[in-house]
């Protein structure tokens, strides 16, 4: 993982990967048939680990959407405080692979998105959360991609010396994320025909976040 991580998919040989490893090339094909399997299964095994986190706090979250999306904030920047160098390499290799490897790993970082879409949705309708519109409809999709790509950051810049442990990380994502979608006590709800006539229309391509 080290090397895949330290010199991008490409310029990561099989021979320096077996070498780190300590066994031959032919031992690794045993395995895995191609440098791209064994990138894609390291990778998956990256989602596989946040997956697994998320859908066991969940059960112990509270049933509305603010508490579920706190949840997933703090269990996502956790895991890239405390597992770095998987986290970057879950994060930026995967699009280098071939086609075949990469469409599985798009698949789950988009259903994980579209989680946190649902969940910012719910609480649009129960009244907690505000995003803004995008041609009259609340633009979740982009709200949604900005918070996970603020979190996959953290794995670029912590280190376990740091002042903060990954739980202060966690919590402080949680407070600053939640408060940016949260409405607050004095603030009036507006209807969606009054914020669409203010709304600015974007657009962002679809990361397979």
């Amino acid at each position: 993982m080290r090397i895949f991580a330290q010199q991008g998919y490409h310029a990561a040989s099989v021979r320096e990967i077996t070498r780190a490893a300590g066994i031959v090339p032919a031992a690794l094909y045993n395995h895995f048939a191609s440098k791209a399997d064994l990138l894609q299964d390291l990778i998956l095994q990256g989602h596989n680990v946040l997956n697994t986190r998320v859908e066991i706090a969940l059960r112990s979250a509270g049933p509305g959407a603010s508490e579920r999306l706190e949840c997933i904030i703090r269990e996502v920047a956790q895991f890239h405080a405390e597992f770095t160098e998987l986290a970057r390499l879950s994060n930026r290799e995967f699009r280098a692979l071939p086609e075949p490897q990469c469409q599985p790993i798009i698949a789950q970082r988009r259903q994980f998105r579209v989680l946190v879409e649902g969940i910012l949705s719910d609480g649009i309708a129960e009244g907690v959360f505000r995003v803004p519109l995008v041609g009259g409809t609340p633009a979740v999709t982009v709200i949604a991609m900005s918070i996970l790509d603020s979190l996959v950051h953290i794995a670029d810049w912590y280190r376990p010396d740091r002042i903060f442990s990954s739980q202060d990380i966690a919590g402080l994502y949680a407070e600053w994320l939640i408060a940016s979608v949260r409405v607050q006590p004095n603030q009036r709800i507006h209807s969606t025909v009054e914020l669409a006539g203010a709304a600015t229309a974007v657009s962002a391509p679809d990361p397979g976040r």
